[in-house]
């Protein structure tokens, strides 16, 4: 909501992926615990003045992206928006 996009050419350092199972303390009928996941992906970029950062992405945008992949980001208040191949 606050803050404005930005959009500049980035290369793609490293993905980090982080998973987080935390117990709800309910149990299923078939007597397991149910749990809540949470996955956290962090893709470092490097821009053109080899500066590099980390954006906060979903797992649908994050498909594709791979250490050395090229292109422009579009993000606002560290989440990516749009990342567009070149």
């Amino acid at each position: 909501m606050f803050g404005k996009k930005t959009k500049e050419k980035v290369t793609v350092v490293k993905v980090d992926e982080n998973t987080k199972v935390y117990a709800t303390g309910a149990i299923r009928r078939d007597g397991s615990n149910l749990s809540a996941v949470n996955r956290v992906i962090n893709i470092w970029f490097k821009r053109e003045n080899n500066e590099e950062f980390a954006l906060r992405v979903s797992e649908k945008k994050a498909m594709g992206l791979h250490e050395g992949v090229q292109g422009t980001v579009v993000y606002k208040n560290g989440t990516l928006i749009e990342f567009l191949n070149e």
